[in-house]
């Protein structure tokens, strides 16, 4: 059995939604609150000098965002689709922006300043709350697909320090929110956990009040859990064999008497109205619709136990289904992969199926079913005519073969556009008319997507954690750089530029302890972030400011060497930063 011991102050705060995920997956753990005395010894001993961390078996996790995403892996809490994947990341990363904005003014601004920042501070607060409150709505009481996930206990988490903040009746203008953290607080485990917690200031200053500002301020059912009753499957396609071909095979493989409807290339335009993205294939189960062609077979083999006896071969055949996939929209064929090996029903170990025959048939028919359907993914990057927090996303997407249409917008264009993006910000991208957004949940949406985040839990952990860590670099340069008045700039350049030089430091020593990537010896997310982010890294610090990381410098050079990047930075425009 695996032991868990997580260390943070004797407070809520960051420590809490880890908490709460532990206390809901009935994970047994030491609670290890240290007092204030204790941290100056600790601090060297911990990977950034920084809390919480987390130790799981000597491994020691940090970055709180990075342990909550750990967790909710473990425990199933990040959706049943790739989009609810997406958008729960996408909750968290925009969570997190409250978090840090209240923080930022809380504890690290002078009297003057808070006083000053305060209206502003009320009006963002407002407005991200007000999209939570809306989200939450449209998701029958959940940020997502209707049903419980890490954002949901990620917000419950933090309520007590964002009460400790803006005010114990800081929902009250967002019942949707607030039974939300009614009932993540009301879930088994996590109610114990609250009913034994020691009280700590944030709880004493809750309940007397005490306030330091006041800021008032078509879902489809998700396939999961559904019963084993169901017994009509309808399964749509055109008359070929394309990306139906490995749903006939899943379904034919477990025995599902399904009906296989090939529509015409005449029926066509009369139906596609009447489909969730106005594509096919789509699977009838019962009457409910299931959609997009790599989450019905997610969807298939999770229902019928076809793979896996361990975490490990599950990620495998997920790593195996994504990289097919990826196959598809880009027309590279990867016909070498090892194809996953299940059991069936006698517990006999068998080939699924030698899926060269179907791929073959699928690219041999891409060009055709793309020409008549429009089922070649588009994708559309917006953000300003700038590299910036767009550039690692430029990166990704050339790295994976994706054609997309660079939108580089101008700052007086930007105005009108403003209030049609989600959170009223830059870069977007849009796939297939579904729009993502958050920067960070892009990068991590098109890395999965890329099968470049790890190939084991915990190289998903250093993967994400190290994702964390240079968007702290990157949030402490910017901070400094744009929203600090001239005289604050000056009077805090050495402290920003000794942080900035700590990061750094770890950075190059996780590059040269892996053997010249971040993590584990191989390509990964973290790398290609690192390198996008270099050219606006070089503007705020200077050119020259790897001179002392040669390791970074490394990574920097293997990346931009990587074709498909080299080409795009041939052809990019030139920008400042």
């Amino acid at each position: 059995m695996s032991s868990y011991k997580l260390t943070y102050f004797a407070i809520a705060s960051l420590g809490e939604p880890i908490r709460f995920l532990l206390s809901y997956g009935g994970i047994d753990y030491e609670d290890n609150r240290l007092p204030k005395e204790d941290w100056p010894a600790l601090k060297p001993k911990t990977p950034l000098g920084q809390l919480p961390i987390l130790e799981v078996d000597g491994k020691t996790l940090y970055q709180s965002n990075a342990i909550v995403r750990s967790l909710a892996h473990k425990l199933n809490l990040f959706g049943d689709t790739t989009f609810e994947h997406f958008e729960v990341n996408a909750h968290i990363e925009t969570i997190g922006d409250l978090k840090n904005i209240l923080f930022n003014w809380t504890w690290h601004e002078t009297p003057e300043d808070k006083l000053a920042k305060e209206a502003g501070i009320r009006e963002k607060s407002a407005f991200l709350l007000g999209k939570f409150e809306a989200a939450v709505k449209e998701n029958r009481g959940y940020f997502v697909g209707g049903k419980l996930s890490a954002a949901d206990i990620l917000f419950a988490g933090l309520n007590p320090v964002f009460s400790f903040i803006l005010g114990n009746d800081f929902l009250a203008d967002y019942p949707n929110l607030k039974n939300l953290v009614e009932k993540v607080n009301a879930l088994p485990g996590i109610k114990e956990h609250i009913a034994n917690r020691p009280k700590t200031l944030e709880d004493l200053r809750i309940q007397l009040g005490w306030n330091m500002a006041r800021c008032r301020t078509t879902t489809v059912d998700s396939p999961k859990g559904w019963e084993n009753t169901m017994t009509s499957y309808k399964l749509i396609y055109i008359a070929i064999s394309g990306f139906a071909g490995p749903i006939r095979y899943l379904l034919s493989y477990v025995d599902i008497d399904f009906e296989d409807k090939r529509i015409t290339q005449e029926a066509w335009p009369a139906l596609k109205p009447l489909m969730p993205l106005e594509q096919v294939p789509v699977l009838k189960i019962d009457g409910k619709t299931l959609y997009q062609s790599n989450a019905i077979p997610h969807f298939l083999v999770k229902k019928f136990n076809l793979p896996c006896s361990n975490d490990f071969e599950v990620f495998k055949v997920d790593a195996t289904l994504e990289t097919i996939g990826d196959s598809r929209p880009n027309g590279r064929t990867r016909l070498g992969v090892s194809l996953p090996r299940l059991v069936d029903k006698d517990g006999r170990v068998e080939k699924y199926c030698d899926l060269r025959h179907e791929l073959c048939s699928l690219f041999s028919y891409l060009k055709f079913g793309a020409t008549l359907l429009g089922i070649m993914s588009s994708y559309k990057l917006t953000y300003f005519g700038i590299a910036g927090l767009a550039e690692p996303i430029r990166y990704l997407l050339s790295y994976g073969g994706i054609d997309f249409e660079d939108n580089r917008i101008t700052q007086e264009a930007w105005p009108a556009l403003k209030p049609q993006m989600p959170l009223e910000q830059v870069p977007v991208l849009e796939i297939d008319g579904k729009i993502f957004y958050q920067s960070n949940a892009i990068a991590r949406f098109l890395a999965k997507k890329f099968n470049i985040l790890g190939s084991n839990d915990l190289e998903a952990f250093d993967v994400d954690a190290t994702l964390e860590t240079i968007g702290d670099l990157r949030q402490l340069l910017a901070k400094w750089y744009w929203y600090s008045e001239p005289a604050q700039k000056a009077a805090t350049e050495a402290e920003t530029k000794k942080k900035a030089a700590f990061y750094l430091g770890k950075l190059d020593a996780w590059v040269k302890k892996n053997d010249g990537y971040f993590v584990a010896g191989k390509l990964s997310a973290a790398d290609i972030v690192f390198a996008g982010f270099h050219l606006i890294f070089a503007f705020l610090v200077g050119k020259d400011y790897l001179a002392d990381y040669p390791n970074l410098k490394g990574v920097v050079e293997k990346v931009e060497a990587l074709p498909a990047i080299k080409a795009y930075i041939a052809k990019r425009p030139v920008t400042e930063y």
